[in-house]
């Protein structure tokens, strides 16, 4: 019987978003744009990819005031219907710019479609953002950040249940890292309690690749380590 799967992943903006990374998994390579997309190819079929955005994802400011990282975004032809989504926030005038912030925060799902990771992953979820990101201020409780996490782990598990859950934490966005390690132990403890007396036991791991600095060494295999396996008491 196969084993189902879902691997949870932050999600990226910055400029080389298409371009893609040499990964190792037990001795096999994969090259992908993201460490939960190779995750998926080395399980197979019966393997999920959520990506997690913050909402203030796509207000990057050294992206967006970059002309010359905005610039590589607006020069791919792939990368266009995506480019198109995110000019509103630095062309025209600053009233404009303003309404066009306000449409995003109002409905980032419209926006975040176009990312082109969205575009390879199974299905994305938008959370709450903490801090100010191009004039914008965001402050959430880090509770409820969790809790958003951890309801999309419940419904989706209840609309499709898995076997193992993996929480791929290498994109490294501090707060929301934590966030989504905290939503897997408290959706495991969860599990637990409901199929105490059942033969059912989902595990969840945690998964990391080797750190990457700036752009990625074409000559190197960064490995993604995925057996970090993760317990608590129901």
């Amino acid at each position: 019987m196969s084993v189902k799967r879902i691997i949870y992943q932050i999600g990226r903006f910055d400029s080389s978003i298409d371009e893609k990374v040499n990964f190792k998994i037990d001795d096999k390579s994969y090259s992908w744009e993201l460490s939960s997309f190779a995750l998926k190819e080395h399980f197979g079929e019966h393997a999920k990819v959520i990506l997690v955005y913050p909402v203030s994802i796509l207000l990057n400011e050294s992206i967006l005031l970059n002309e010359k990282a905005l610039g590589a975004i607006r020069s791919k032809e792939s990368l266009r219907s995506f480019y198109e989504k995110l000019e509103g926030f630095v062309e025209g005038e600053e009233k404009e710019k303003e309404k066009e912030k306000e449409k995003y925060i109002k409905n980032p799902w419209e926006y975040l479609k176009e990312h082109p990771h969205s575009k390879k992953a199974n299905d994305f979820i938008v959370i709450p953002s903490i801090g100010e990101f191009l004039g914008e201020k965001f402050s959430s409780l880090l509770g409820n950040i969790v809790l958003r996490i951890l309801i999309d782990m419940i419904e989706r598990y209840k609309n499709e249940p898995f076997d193992e859950m993996y929480l791929d934490i290498s994109s490294g966005y501090n707060i929301y890292t934590y966030a989504l390690a905290e939503a897997g132990r408290l959706f495991l403890t969860l599990m637990k309690l409901e199929d105490f007396l059942k033969k059912k036991d989902i595990k969840v791991f945690i998964a990391i690749s080797e750190p990457i600095f700036g752009k990625p060494n074409p000559d190197k295999r960064y490995k993604i380590f995925k057996d970090f396996q993760l317990d608590v008491k129901g």
